[in-house]
């Protein structure tokens, strides 16, 4: 039976609301563990059909080591070099070709790791109505700049974070760690990356096991 982790808070509920629209959670329990849906929906609605555009986030509890999501993203780029970020952390730089410039398109991702957790940042198009940056390099800095001030979280044995690219350019943050190597713990939004970050921080021991 899995512990029940969940973060006290979540950004992207917090008022003000979307005129006319109300939270929804849409909740699957199974032995291995737990999934939760964030969405908006009309208010008074009971559906639990949603589309990106409404779609917030999850927090998930199952046994998917998010190694092999980290392998797939890397196999298509072949040229790798080394990037110092502004804290002087040294990171991989991975790119489809040594003459293809930082984009989603081309091909970027920054990653590294340090004190059990890993970072991956990949970069995608700028797009005028994102509100934070859609380099490679730009969401490397962000995420170095959060965890130099303090851990994500504390005690976990293996932790990841990812900036990645969803459907249709869309942008997901990821926090995923494990305490035990057993279980999984998954927190995705399409909010900001610093929301994300503070949203993974306020996770706490809700329940010792899913009964």
């Amino acid at each position: 039976k899995v512990p029940v982790y969940l973060p006290l808070k979540i950004p992207k509920f917090e008022a003000p609301m979307p005129s006319g629209y109300e939270m929804a959670v849409e909740s699957t329990i199974t032995p291995s563990g737990y999934d939760m849906s964030l969405f908006w929906r009309p208010k008074g609605s009971s559906t639990s059909a949603y589309d990106t555009a409404d779609y917030v986030g999850e927090i998930i509890a199952n046994q998917t080591n998010p190694i092999g999501q980290i392998n797939s993203l890397l196999s298509p780029l072949k040229y790798e070099t080394s990037i110092r970020l502004s804290n002087g952390t040294i990171a991989k730089d991975y790119k489809v070709s040594k003459i293809k410039k930082a984009s989603y398109q081309s091909g970027e991702i920054i990653t590294w790791k340090s004190r059990r957790w890993t970072y991956v940042a990949d970069g995608w198009t700028s797009t005028k109505d994102f509100i934070y940056s859609t380099t490679a390099v730009g969401i490397a800095e962000t995420i170095a700049k959060f965890v130099q001030k303090q851990p994500v979280l504390k005690n976990v044995k293996d932790g990841y974070v990812e900036a990645l690219v969803w459907g249709g350019n869309q942008p997901l943050m990821q926090v995923c760690w494990t305490y035990n190597d057993k279980e999984w713990y998954w927190i995705s939004t399409t909010s900001s990356l610093d929301n994300t970050l503070n949203e993974a921080n306020s996770v706490r021991l809700i329940q010792s096991s899913s009964n």
